[in-house]
């Protein structure tokens, strides 16, 4: 399923509180390596996918973002630390993506496609929560 753009969120204009949220950097020489290799997840009992420890080092904006790292060079950088920790269900949305790409679970790197969805995912979930507050506030006023 694929989700349809929204606009100033996930176009290639998006608003200034999102430009280079949750963007793909590479810090090494050559290619970006897609190959999600930080140990965000792995293989449980029955073949169960468990989430591991990744690596998710404070953001180049500072406090209150975070690197989340794929592997030894390649990372999405300043990702809000609510974004990061934005749980539905009682699980971590975004760790829990990238659990399952593991590259010793699915044997392949991310597909540009998946990377960008991850982009993607970091900035609709920014944007939700940021709007928490007005949400919160006409919902209080209508009743």
């Amino acid at each position: 399923m694929v989700a349809l753009p929204v606009y100033c969120i996930t176009n290639t204009n998006p608003g200034p509180h999102l430009t280079s949220l949750g963007e793909l950097t590479f810090t090494g020489k050559g290619e970006p390596d897609p190959a999600l290799t930080a140990r965000w997840g792995y293989a449980g009992q029955k073949g169960v996918t468990m989430p591991g420890p990744g690596k998710t080092p404070t953001g180049t904006r500072g406090h209150g973002f975070l690197d989340i790292h794929l592997n030894a060079t390649t990372r999405c950088k300043d990702m809000t630390v609510e974004a990061w920790n934005y749980t539905l269900g009682g699980y971590q949305v975004l760790k829990k993506w990238l659990s399952y790409r593991e590259h010793p679970l699915l044997h392949r790197p991310l597909t540009p496609t998946e990377a960008e969805q991850f982009t993607h995912h970091t900035r609709r979930i920014a944007s939700i929560l940021a709007l928490h507050g007005k949400l919160d506030s006409h919902y209080w006023s209508c009743s």
